[in-house]
């Protein structure tokens, strides 16, 4: 351990400390804003895009060697089939001739610049196979690059059969990872237009409603936050944003007319933030769809800007064509369309389920050098709708349920427990002691009725099945089963 520790040290490299301490200054104004070295800002394109050119497999350091550890569906050494999860690289060359790179003990970083590469040229790989008896076995592995997208983060859909109440309803799910962008540019060709797709393919298949999970999507392009929002809604604005200047600019749905016009669920959580506030923001203050989840959620009401040093600076620039170093400063606050900031208050919920993660430190009101929320304001909407005389008995309905449910008396015991430690002052030094305590603890908390651990429960997102029909090989997901109740109740109280 010591000595993979020193290897670690002693590859930091100059990049790596400015990475660092800019960062570091950048955050005593806001915890948002920071800066990339070229290998940084490159990885952040690819966040951004969901896509890259290169063999798609997701690698790790594994003490000197870097191994394999999983492959990207359909992606270069997927379809290849020589490459498999395990696998320990120890060399590569590039193109057909070129000479064998020794990359045993080599950073993590400079071994990826290695192997990733433009569409269509070819990298060859030194690997000992996951399955060799010994070291010396060792194989050659030819992949051709490609364009690798990203599946795991894309919008996804798939149909859900719920019976609630003597009524059976098909509703239809989709769930978001990310705000990613297009491969051209920042706003054509994202989500918005998989979103798109996705509702015509689950409409075609008739369904009741729709459900939208963004509970784990920490935000990305403002542009395709704008245009998912306008799916929904006729026309106009759907976020204000407020310049340094104090000037606000409506970023509005300009295409008049719906994708889809029904009833509309949007599932949130303490992890739902920036753009995902902004679609659950503006879909909520149009009276458009319902939110259901977590109390509120994150509360990054913040726009970042990237800029590129090596206009400013050609010495940080990324050389061969690469990437340059960049800085992502805070430029913009938003606000939803009546008026209120979502910075640390978040989105709250239209009708609230138990979370596992209440009383956590896990919201933008708990980083350090946070914005302060205030409001501007209201812009000029027609409303589509109104929920509010439906929530009483749409949180009714769900406290019952979720009274009767093992999963959330196991969460509501989890939450008690963690509160009544955090507020005790008393801490055992006696390890017989503390052991006592902790069996203690454990026995009133109960086992998780989904033999998860704590830190994984609540995390079950929407998986789609090939033909977006219902795949009951799932893992279970109370959090979205609840929702879906609560959209079936929406339905039969008349909700639109």
């Amino acid at each position: 351990r010591y000595n993979r520790i020193k290897n670690e040290v002693m590859q930091v490299t100059t990049a790596d400390l400015l990475e660092v301490y800019i960062s570091a200054l950048a955050r005593t104004y806001d915890p948002h804003s920071s800066y990339f070295k070229p290998s940084s800002n490159e990885n952040f394109d690819i966040e951004m895009s969901n896509s890259l050119e290169g063999i798609g497999a997701t690698l790790q350091s594994d003490g000197e060697y870097t191994t394999v550890m999983s492959l990207v569906p359909g992606g270069p050494a997927d379809k290849e089939g020589s490459l498999q999860p395990g696998d320990r690289i120890i060399a590569v060359a590039q193109g057909e001739t070129g000479k064998a790179s020794d990359i045993i003990a080599l950073r993590l970083d400079d071994v990826v610049d290695q192997i990733r590469g433009d569409r269509g040229s070819i990298v060859r790989l030194t690997v000992i196979p996951a399955d060799a008896s010994d070291i010396s076995d060792v194989v050659e592995v030819r992949i051709v690059r490609d364009k690798v997208i990203i599946e795991e983060t894309k919008a996804s859909g798939m149909v859900k059969t719920v019976s609630e109440k003597g009524h059976t309803m098909r509703i239809g799910v989709i769930d978001v990872p990310s705000f990613y962008i297009g491969p051209k540019n920042w706003d054509d060709g994202g989500v918005s237009d998989d979103v798109e797709r996705i509702i015509g393919e689950l409409t075609a298949q008739g369904i009741d409603a729709i459900l939208i999970d963004l509970r784990f999507n920490g935000g990305g392009s403002l542009g395709q936050s704008v245009q998912m929002a306008g799916l929904f809604i006729d026309r106009g604005p759907v976020v204000q944003i407020r310049e340094r200047s104090g000037e606000i600019e409506h970023l509005k749905d300009k295409v008049r007319g719906r994708v889809y016009g029904g009833p509309l669920v949007v599932l949130t959580s303490e992890f739902s933030a920036s753009a995902s506030e902004i679609v659950a923001g503006a879909l909520k203050d149009y009276g458009r769809a319902l939110i259901v989840g977590s109390e509120t959620t994150h509360g990054k009401g913040t726009v970042q800007t990237m800029f590129d040093l090596s206009r400013f600076i050609p010495s940080a620039g990324g050389g061969m064509g690469g990437r340059g170093a960049a800085v992502k400063l805070t430029t913009q606050k938003f606000y939803m369309p009546l008026g209120s900031a979502t910075q640390q208050r978040g989105v709250p919920s239209d009708v609230i389920l138990p979370s596992t993660y209440e009383g956590m430190d896990v919201s933008e009101s708990d980083l350090e050098n946070v914005l302060a929320w205030d409001e501007v304001s209201a812009a000029k909407i027609l409303p589509e709708g109104d929920v509010s005389a439906l929530l009483p008995a749409l949180q009714e309905q769900s406290d019952a349920r979720v009274a009767d449910s093992p999963y959330f008396s196991w969460v509501g015991r989890l939450v008690q427990e963690r509160k009544a430690s955090e507020d005790s002052k008393a801490v055992a030094l006696s390890l017989s002691s503390r052991t006592t305590d902790a069996d203690a603890r454990e026995a009133r908390i109960g086992e998780n009725p989904l033999g998860e651990d704590e830190d994984e429960d609540d995390a079950g997102v929407t998986k789609p099945s090939g033909d977006l029909e219902e795949d009951e090989k799932e893992r279970p997901d109370p959090m979205l089963d609840e929702a879906l109740s609560v959209t079936v109740d929406y339905i039969i109280l008349g909700g639109v």
